[in-house]
């Protein structure tokens, strides 16, 4: 039987919960969250390199630091504040949302008045075409340029005499800066955007039953999905989600539990 180790009381607090009996002197650990090194820091008052580097390390970018063409800047604040979602991370590299800030940034005036640019915003996997090579090209200089530019100023406040700073931003700092470089040097491809993965499923679209197209329909074939190679984001809430119990795969199938949509 799971024992729920936190719940928040009347007031809106978390209280913690010991599951079993504590001894008199006997050391408790508690776990965190797997959160970049900033949020260490301002959710927790700590900065640990205990472990080595952070495998959840991320950095967030400010709208401001892609462009400063108002017109863009405007398109970029309303599709993606909270800003938190403007990020690159040790694990999934660039979000899908700071690609398209950055595609936002890199277009010319022609290519952002472009059907293909609405529909990319939009999230219209379907209706797009292929990108051309010189604007992936620009799209990925664009975040190494802005990679480039916050470690120069993390650099810069590295170098602060240290009555203007503390000896835990600047082990903030640095580790920032040091994945900054990290990621900077392994020349890492930002662009993860693909157009071909619908055409590749509609391929087989004649193979499916009606149960299973009107399930890929609602939940994973939506002109609205998003997709990157690294994960797919799918229009619903994980609230209309439930494992079937009574799913017994096929022969073969490598699959232990079935989720499936309410």
């Amino acid at each position: 039987m799971f024992v729920p180790d936190v719940e928040m009381d009347i007031k809106e607090n978390w209280v913690l919960f010991a599951t079993k009996h504590i001894k008199t002197g006997e050391q408790i650990f508690i776990s965190y969250n797997d959160d970049p090194t900033f949020n260490f820091f301002h959710t927790y008052g700590f900065v640990d390199e205990s472990a080595g580097p952070n495998p959840d390390e991320e950095i967030i970018f400010q709208s401001c630091e892609i462009t400063n063409k108002p017109e863009k800047l405007q398109t970029i604040e309303e599709w993606y504040l909270p800003r938190d979602i403007l990020c690159v991370s040790r694990e999934d590299g660039a979000t899908l949302e700071l690609q398209k800030a950055a595609y936002v940034a890199v277009t010319t005036d022609e290519e952002y008045n472009s059907d293909q640019t609405t529909f990319f915003l939009n999230g219209e996997i379907s209706k797009l075409k292929g990108f051309e090579q010189d604007l992936i090209d620009r799209v990925n200089k664009k975040i190494t340029d802005m990679i480039c530019d916050r470690r120069d100023a993390l650099e810069d406040k590295l170098l602060l005499p240290d009555y203007q700073t503390n000896e835990m931003t600047r082990t903030l700092y640095r580790i920032q800066s040091e994945f900054l470089l990290e990621l900077y040097k392994s020349k890492t491809e930002f662009w993860t955007v693909r157009t071909d993965i619908f055409e590749d499923v509609s391929d087989h679209w004649d193979d499916k039953d009606d149960e299973e197209l009107d399930f890929m329909e609602s939940y994973g074939m939506s002109s609205a999905i998003q997709f990157q190679t690294q994960r797919i984001i799918p229009a619903m809430s994980m609230e209309t989600l439930y494992i079937d119990e009574e799913y017994v795969p096929d022969e073969g199938e490598d699959v232990k539990i079935r989720i499936v949509g309410s």
